[in-house]
């Protein structure tokens, strides 16, 4: 009874401790993307508008890159365009702060609340299926030694929500809660609209798979309410139906018609130096054969939702560059792919051979060497070739004792982290507990 009732804390233990290694690493000058949609949620809690008076932030005026975060309202005005939920999610925190001069610090620890809640709720789902120890190993290589914590937990962007609304999807999966599921695909909307094709694969392949229809009907229809709902806020904000008013759908049409199949851009999500996600998490190296090997056994649920992250991704790389924009440090926008695949490569982890096995660990603290400095410190590039430089690298040739330590400091306290979590690593089966495995139906 005794462990139960401890078992029971561990997730609220795991959020509590995420949280405040979060909430004490937000970055203070985050970049404009988020600065401007906190200055939104900042201006509706102190006077119940979104429209924020320009002229009153001199600064941004005279930025060249002013129309990556301006739109045009249906009257010519300019506003500043975000998604709705990256908006709304920090107006609680500015109410709570009350009146006074903007800053980004309530928008940040919004961000790093939500993410730290994704991570404890990753923790949880992984639990049920695999011994303890495991799944807050598992948690803890993705929330901190991948940009999940240099992005998502660093300032409001849009993965804040989406990481959040990803695990919410898995975890209605396996319940067999399609409603909910529909729910947390609509949450993950709110932060990026096409996310919501996660949960259309995966409503729709549990459904064919199942000989069900209930998956995606039930999904949908919730998923319908929430497009319904962001068309509301959007027509509120800047006097339109189209739930895509707060971004420039032009541009990614635009470039969608001009990249109908670019492989280099694509192969940028997975191999570029600057932003690649095998570059900055390569334990995925070691994990996907082993992912391909144990493919048929997992639960039907993780196989349609580490698809639906991948098709994400594909129609990421048909609708914008593989860069992702500057003032971040790592990769971004394969982040919801990363968590979409991870219940399926943490359930695959029997498969690793024994390369894969004893290189495990070194690559871990390998990430946490490379990871934890833009954590730590605002290592931000400005818009440079992603093919030909890498964050850490650049900062290295401006300050290489400085940055030379952190590297090694960073690689030392996760070689540590990795000592005190035992022998077992997420690549090894547990003999002394046993695994939990579902079936799907």
């Amino acid at each position: 009874m005794r462990g139960t009732r401890w078992a029971a804390w561990l997730p609220v233990l795991v959020f509590v401790g995420t949280a405040l290694v979060y909430s004490a690493t937000i970055s203070r000058l985050p970049s404009y993307d988020a600065t401007t949609a906190n200055m939104v949620s900042w201006n509706i809690a102190n006077t119940g508008s979104p429209d924020v008076a320009l002229t009153d932030f001199p600064g941004f005026n005279g930025l060249s890159t002013r129309d990556g975060w301006l739109v045009h309202d249906a009257h010519g005005h300019e506003m500043i365009g975000r998604a709705p939920g990256v908006i709304a999610a920090s107006v609680p925190a500015y109410l709570l702060a009350g009146r006074g001069a903007f800053t980004v610090v309530p928008g940040a620890l919004t961000a790093a609340l939500l993410t730290a809640a994704a991570m404890a709720w990753l923790f949880w789902l992984l639990a049920q299926l695999v011994p303890t120890r495991v799944a807050l190993q598992a948690v803890l290589v993705l929330g901190f030694t991948t940009p999940v914590w240099t992005v998502a937990a660093d300032a409001m962007w849009p993965h804040s929500l989406t990481l959040l609304g990803m695990v919410g999807m898995a975890v209605c999966a396996r319940s067999d809660r399609w409603w909910m599921v529909g729910f947390w695909g609509g949450f993950a909307a709110t932060g990026r609209l096409h996310v919501a094709i996660v949960c259309l694969v995966l409503a729709v392949g549990c459904s064919w798979q199942r000989r069900r229809w209930a998956p995606m009907l039930q999904a949908g229809a919730i998923g319908l309410l929430w497009i319904g709902a962001i068309s509301l806020w959007t027509h509120w904000m800047y006097g339109r139906w189209d739930p895509t008013s707060g971004y420039v759908a032009s541009k990614f049409v635009d470039y969608a018609a001009g990249h109908r199949f670019d492989l280099v851009n694509l192969l940028g999500f997975l191999v570029s130096p600057h932003r690649g996600l095998l570059v900055w998490t390569p334990v995925l190296v070691l994990l996907l054969p082993a992912l391909a090997r144990g493919w048929r056994e997992l639960p039907d649920w993780t196989r349609w939702l580490a698809l639906g992250g991948g098709v994400y991704l594909l129609v990421q790389g048909l609708l914008n560059r593989f860069s992702g924009g500057f003032f971040f440090y790592g990769y971004r926008l394969p982040l919801e792919t990363l968590v979409c695949v991870t219940p399926a490569l943490v359930l695959s982890r029997e498969h690793c051979g024994r390369v894969a096995r004893a290189l495990f660990a070194p690559l871990v603290i390998l990430q946490g060497a490379l990871v934890i400095p833009g954590a730590l410190t605002d290592l931000y590039t400005p818009p440079v070739d992603s093919w030909t430089t890498n964050a850490l690298w650049y900062w290295f040739t401006r300050k290489p004792v400085a940055i030379a330590g952190l590297v090694l400091a960073s690689g030392l306290a996760t070689a540590l982290a990795v000592r005190l979590a035992g022998a077992r690593t997420v690549t090894e089966p547990a003999e002394a507990e046993p695994q939990r495995v579902e079936s799907g139906p």
